[in-house]
């Protein structure tokens, strides 16, 4: 699963060499939105410094309808996406689940209250 922060330069790393081998460092993605299939496709370059290990591209997701498809800068809603990586000849190399969240979300946390005391009876 990859997690996308809006407003964040995202540094998004893949293993896309498994199943094909790899032409160019340029790949196609596709981020569908799981509730409205609305679907947001660009280019992004490969800026990993070992490719033939993993693949790594930096995604910035914007809370506005601003796309820039050159510069992987992107409009995507909060919550789940499919997406989708291609290489340049149109070969699917990866698919799988994406989950973007907004910077003003909070993370839920469980804390105890510290008024709260525990009770043993004993018999």
């Amino acid at each position: 699963m990859i997690f996308l922060k809006q407003n964040t330069i995202n540094n998004v790393a893949v293993t896309l060499n498994e199943k094909n081998s790899l032409t160019g460092n340029t790949f196609n993605i596709n981020f569908q939105h799981i509730d409205t299939n609305k679907n947001v496709n660009f280019d992004s370059t490969d800026i990993s410094t070992c490719p033939n290990r993993y693949n790594q591209f930096e995604i910035t997701v914007t809370g506005s309808t601003y796309v820039n498809l050159s510069a992987s800068t992107i409009s995507l809603q909060n919550g789940f996406h499919n997406y989708e990586i291609k290489n340049i000849s149109g070969d699917t190399l990866e698919t799988g689940l994406a989950y973007v969240t907004g910077t003003t979300s909070a993370i839920p946390t469980y804390q105890v209250s510290p008024t709260k005391i525990k009770k043993v009876y004993v018999r």
